[in-house]
């Protein structure tokens, strides 16, 4: 037990060192992708999405609204793990620094995917107000480039995040077309800005009328999140049921070593046990959660 306590401190202390040496680094970098972005260079140059970087962590954690790089969700990662080994060999041994780092590795990244969810799922449920100021802007008299800019004053956060940066683009020199498009790819589970971007491009092409094809835009959008609200309701005992099953067998640990003290030391005692409720449990939760999310597929 000392000795995972001695290796999990002598982690945490050459983390936090990296930490505090690289942060000046950071600053500066993120200083010249702005400056990139700002002065319109491409992606290659500036970074690709939001100007830090193109690679998937990058874009995983600009679609959840941090202002994290890559490394800064790594180091915290290694962070928590090393903290999760420390607490989990003080109390468990060898087997409890085993899962205390395995949930300390993926604490993080499992609360950068919420945030994301639940902003893409915000930016979505904006788009039809955001889309409805715009066609009456554009009723008005203001070209698709000044509806985009009253849009984006208007709308609340998160969505008149995107929308700004949109606006800023265009001032910037870049086509509207491709300001849309853009728009689409940092939204990329909202399937109202993915239609936006395609009726745009194909309208800047071929001509039309862009008010009414807005509008119909704008009807199936609130149909589909009626539908998604709907849908919601209709499968919110399976997904409880997956969360319930989830937090079962360490409610029942809880229970059981709060009645006997001994009890955790004596099945922590014998590792292939452990070793058998992972194996047992982890397949489990995930076939309920498919089955939930079957189940919403096909309704």
């Amino acid at each position: 037990m000392t000795y995972y306590a001695l290796l999990a401190a002598a982690g945490l202390l050459i983390f936090f060192m990296l930490m505090t040496a690289n942060s000046t680094r950071r600053y500066f970098l993120l200083k010249r992708a702005e400056l990139l972005r700002r002065l319109g260079a491409d992606k290659k140059a500036d970074g690709g999405l939001y100007g830090i970087g193109d690679s998937k962590i990058a874009r995983f954690l600009a679609e959840s609204g941090l202002s994290w790089r890559p490394r800064d969700l790594i180091t915290r990662s290694l962070l928590a793990m090393a903290a999760g080994v420390l607490v989990g060999a003080v109390f468990a041994h060898a087997f409890g620094a085993f899962l205390g780092g395995a949930a300390g590795a993926i604490a993080f990244p499992l609360w950068v995917a919420g945030k994301r969810s639940a902003r893409m799922a915000r930016c979505d449920e904006q788009m039809p107000q955001a889309l409805q100021l715009m066609i009456l802007a554009l009723r008005a008299g203001h070209a698709l480039p000044g509806a985009l800019a009253l849009s984006a004053r208007e709308t609340p956060a998160p969505l008149a995040d995107e929308l700004k940066q949109a606006s800023h683009e265009h001032n910037l020199g870049r086509p509207i077309a491709e300001v849309i498009n853009n728009i689409a790819r940092r939204l990329p589970s909202s399937d109202t800005a993915q239609t936006l971007s395609v009726a745009v491009a194909v309208l800047a092409q071929t001509g039309g009328n862009l008010i009414g094809v807005m509008d119909r835009i704008v009807d199936n959008s609130r149909a589909r999140t009626q539908y998604k609200a709907k849908l919601s309701a209709l499968t919110a005992q399976g997904r409880w049921s997956a969360w319930i099953l989830c937090a079962m067998p360490f409610g029942f640990a809880f229970l059981a070593a709060w009645l006997d003290p001994n009890y955790i030391p004596a099945i922590t005692a014998h590792p292939f046990l452990m070793f058998l409720f992972m194996g047992l449990w982890t397949p489990g939760l995930l076939w309920t959660l498919k089955l939930v999310r079957s189940a919403g597929a096909s309704g």
